[in-house]
């Protein structure tokens, strides 16, 4: 079952969400946040995989991505993270008393880590970090850096590439084909944002500890996207004591699409029942 609707985030901003279940009653819901450039929709592997279970999946578009409002690229973490705010009270207005599980990629987890972290949210069943954006996988140079706090203060709504190749992002090249014509995907990133990264990327090193629900990193072994020594830093920063790391040894940025993807699915599922049983 797929229902899609939208729904009003901050600043009364109109958000595009969808969801998925496989049973009419269930008793847990997981809340996803995309990365950056993708959409919801991009998710549908990832349902395939989850599913049947008992639960309800649901997604939503970040600004400026995917069928939601906004321009392409512009935006500030802040707003992200207000926006998963409501976002979850939404969620929590249809769903009820269940069990929750958040769950972010990429970017998506920078911003679902930045929201438990200034929240002060531990009141979920689990967070899920799947390939989180942590730190970069290569330092920007010098110039580049200077360029974006020029930029900042002269176009602050400037929008360039973001320089991501897809033919990193997964083995599966059924996969990337699919991205080449989505035209719903983008490639374009505010220099505000790339600052807004490097102050969550000192901030998650200072505050992990804050965390103390349970949590899962599932981490790609050859990420060329995202750092995977800083997403291994700060879980070990962590303050939970219900804490599990998993490296997924050859696979690329997005393990829920890559080749071999069955086994990611097959530890999450296994993770979530732990905690719901």
């Amino acid at each position: 079952m797929r229902k899609e609707g939208f729904f009003r985030a901050y600043r009364n901003q109109e958000l595009f969400y969808q969801l998925w279940k496989s049973q009419e009653q269930v008793e847990n819901v997981i809340i996803v946040t995309h990365g950056m450039g993708e959409h919801s929709e991009s998710y549908i592997h990832f349902c395939e995989g989850m599913l049947p279970g008992n639960y309800v999946i649901y997604a939503w578009d970040l600004r400026g991505h995917g069928k939601s409002e906004g321009k392409r690229g512009v935006a500030s973490v802040n707003e992200y993270v207000e926006d998963l705010d409501q976002f979850i009270r939404f969620v929590k207005s249809r769903e009820g008393d269940k069990k929750y599980f958040l769950l972010g990629h990429s970017m998506g987890g920078l911003i679902q880590m930045s929201y438990l972290i200034n929240k002060n949210s531990n009141d979920f069943a689990g967070a899920i970090f799947s390939s989180p954006l942590m730190g970069l996988s290569m330092p920007v140079p010098v110039v580049k850096d200077m360029a974006a706090k020029m930029l900042v203060k002269l176009i602050p709504n400037i929008t360039l590439n973001n320089e991501i190749d897809n033919e990193l992002l997964s083995h599966d090249v059924s996969i990337v084909r699919s991205y080449d014509r989505d035209p719903l995907r983008h490639d374009q990133v505010c220099p505000r944002l790339y600052l807004d990264f490097l102050k969550c990327f000192k901030e998650f090193q200072q505050k992990a500890e804050k965390l103390q629900l349970p949590i899962l990193m599932q981490l790609a072994g050859d990420d060329r996207i995202v750092s995977l020594k800083s997403s291994e830093e700060v879980f070990s920063l962590l303050g939970s004591e219900d804490k599990q790391k998993i490296v997924y040894a050859e696979m690329y940025h997005e393990i829920y699409n890559e080749v071999g993807r069955k086994k990611v699915f097959e530890d999450l599922k296994a993770w979530i029942g732990e905690r719901v049983d």
